[in-house]
């Protein structure tokens, strides 16, 4: 009997899958919201066409749907949102097949006309007239704040960020000492340093900004990887002291601490500065010499809402071929459901993160193009942090450049949190911090190209890695990195495995040009039981370093509060699951401090192969070192990447022809 009622249930089931019908609805920019939303009467909006698929789809629970948009341009007043709570069917979004769709957050500016007003153009050097022109703003509802997380007008010259006036034009400035009452603890660094932001500036020209509606001010105020905005509430010309608003900055204010200021009229003198004046309604653009008001597009951020579409609880839902651009917070954020899938779409132009997957099953970010961005490219967060069941979502054949543009520190193109994730066949390009973060564990992160990142702050790498001794089983194989040296104290590598970081494995990659100040292509910082095999290092400043931790300061930092519910309450080291997975587990933590191996490794043109690993006890084997001067190491990088050359120094072969996406985005 008991089998007679599976065989139906499974022929009922197969019935309904075969019988299955697709449904599709259109929009176009010629339509209208009140048509049927066939072929012939498409609706016009978006955001009311999902609204009417949903109900469609609840009231046809058998049927798939697909959305198809029409070649054109669909202005959003508000964001998208699904929820297929309840829903058996299935929902994809998608361009008409050749068409080109833009879903935009932003508006383009026009009416431009120089500035006349003799009382602004003597505010700024004589080579300034002519070049600064204007435009009105007062039909826009919210101009937003200067330097707001979420609500932030930004203005973008055809598709590039322009830069909100600010001095210096480039790079930093220094304070002098940090005024505050409350002294700040020792540090390493031994740097003086106080709680309050008060600053003393040194610049004479900083006394103009006291005549500023609006002044901020961007700085990393202590340490070179932690940065902050701040409203400038005071500027004391008679003792040149700057004041900031609260809250303070988390780790404090140090003597000779780098900023900027920023949201300043008075400093609107460089090509492609603007300025918004919100209480007379203008925007104010310093155009540069190539600049054509007739053809080049000038628009404005404006959609406010947190994500221009946000999808929750969707089994099977696909968007492709879509270009969503200009809002001022996120682009595409997906929650819960399972196998969710974005395909060939170009996220542009975000004020914060371009795509937010968080929990669910089997989600897929496939040959996008994300850039222009605020904050980070792609959050993924997901799987069983205790049972390790990976959630098993996947970023692959996508271009990620030029991101973390605003908040300037790990703000990566991509973010992991939870556990069982895919980085595959991806370009990560041009960021002033990481261009990934792994705060996850059974990770295969492999035949990426990351490129031109950590170009501002330091103590970092391409990818971080940071104090968790639960976060294990990530595999970092087949990649290139490259022009990845940081600044200031440390420097850069391009895989950081920070404080404590162990049990990871980091194989046949080629490091070019990477490492900086006192980091290799690799560093270890406290870490043990890593594995770096079979990586080329070329033109880098040394292969690995290592930061080896005494043991009583190991045993301190292991035994921290938050580490300790990191590694027993949000995962459990202490289980048969975690002891299985990681046999090292199995051995007291405090066993073996300080030992990675290193073996199978060829260094050219780097002066040295290790720093610190005398320190520790790195068990190394066959790691082969061509020193600038060595006539062996004058060859270009591609010789050395010939399976006959590394199998001369004991290699295995590296399939660098594979590393990078398939599809390329202009």
């Amino acid at each position: 009997m008991k089998t007679k009622r599976l065989f139906l249930s499974i022929l009922l089931s197969l019935t309904a899958i075969l019988g299955m019908q697709a449904r599709d609805f259109y929009v176009s920019p010629s339509g209208s919201d009140q048509a049927d939303g066939s072929r012939k009467h498409p609706w016009l909006s978006p955001v009311a066409a999902a609204e009417k698929v949903m109900n469609f789809m609840r009231s046809n629970p058998i049927e798939d749907v697909r959305l198809i948009l029409i070649a054109g341009e669909y202005l959003l007043e508000r964001g998208i949102a699904l929820d297929g709570t309840g829903l058996t069917n299935r929902l994809t979004i998608m361009a008409r097949k050749g068409d080109t769709v833009v879903l935009r957050g932003d508006r383009q500016l026009g009416n431009w006309k120089p500035v006349a007003d003799e009382a602004l153009l003597s505010l700024w050097p004589e080579e300034c007239r002519g070049h600064v022109w204007q435009t009105d703003l007062a039909a826009l509802a919210d101009m937003g704040e200067p330097t707001g997380e979420t609500n932030r007008a930004d203005l973008y010259r055809n598709g590039k960020r322009q830069t909100l006036a600010r001095w210096p034009n480039q790079g930093f400035t220094h304070a002098g000492q940090a005024l505050g009452s409350t002294e700040l603890p020792p540090t390493w660094k031994n740097t003086h340093g106080t709680k309050e932001g008060i600053l003393e500036y040194r610049e004479s020209r900083i006394d103009r900004w006291a005549k500023e509606a609006e002044p901020c001010l961007f700085g990393y105020w202590f340490w070179d990887w932690a940065e902050q905005y701040h409203k400038l509430v005071k500027v004391d010309t008679a003792h040149r002291r700057l004041e900031m608003a609260q809250p303070y900055h988390i780790y404090g204010y140090g003597d000779n601490c780098r900023y900027y200021g920023l949201n300043l009229l008075c400093e609107l003198d460089s090509a492609g500065e603007y300025y918004i004046d919100r209480k007379r309604s203008q925007i104010y653009y310093y155009l540069p010499q190539d600049a054509d008001l007739q053809q080049d597009e000038l628009t404005l951020s404006l959609l406010s809402a947190r994500y221009m579409l946000s999808v929750r609880n969707m089994e099977g839902f696909r968007m492709e071929g879509l270009t969503l651009r200009g809002g001022r917070g996120g682009g595409v954020e997906i929650s819960a459901g399972r196998d969710c899938v974005l395909k060939e779409c170009a996220l542009l132009q975000m004020g914060q993160t371009a795509v937010n997957i968080s929990g669910g099953w089997n989600h897929r970010v496939e040959d996008c193009l994300l850039q222009e961005l605020g904050h980070d490219g792609i959050k993924l967060f997901g799987g069983n942090r205790r049972t390790l069941e990976p959630a098993g979502h996947v970023v692959t054949g996508c271009t990620v450049r030029d991101f973390s543009l605003y908040r300037r520190t790990y703000q990566p193109a991509v973010i992991m949190n939870g556990t069982g994730f895919t980085i595959s066949h991806n370009l990560f390009q041009g960021s002033s911090s990481s261009a990934m973060r792994i705060d996850a564990s059974n990770c295969l992160v492999e035949y990426n190209q990351v490129f031109d990142v950590v170009k501002e702050s330091d103590d970092q790498g391409g990818i971080d890695m940071f104090f968790d001794y639960s976060r294990r089983g990530v595999v970092i194989r087949y990649n290139h990195w490259r022009d990845i040296t940081g600044s200031m104290l440390c420097g850069a590598a391009g895989v950081r495995l920070d404080d404590i970081i162990s049990g990871e494995t980091i194989y046949g990659n080629v490091f070019e040009h990477v490492g900086g100040s006192q980091f290799g292509g690799v560093q270890i910082h406290g870490g043990k039981d890593n594995v770096v095999e079979n990586n080329l290092f070329y033109d880098c400043v040394r292969a690995v370093s290592f930061t080896p931790w005494p043991q009583e300061y190991w045993k301190a930092q292991f035994n921290r509060e938050d580490h300790r519910r990191h590694i027993f309450e949000e995962a459990d080291i202490r289980s048969e699951i975690y002891k299985n997975r990681f046999p090292e587990l199995r051995e007291p933590y405090d066993a073996h401090l300080n030992r990675n191996f290193i073996r199978n490794n060829l260094a050219v043109k780097c002066p040295e192969l290790f720093n610190g690993a005398e320190k520790g006890q790195n068990e190394t084997e066959n790691n082969s070192l061509l020193k600038p001067d060595n006539e062996d190491a004058q060859q270009p990088m591609a010789f050395y990447l010939k399976s006959s050359v590394l199998k001369r120094y004991g290699l295995q072969p590296i399939p660098f022809e594979k590393i990078g996406p398939k599809k390329k985005w202009d």
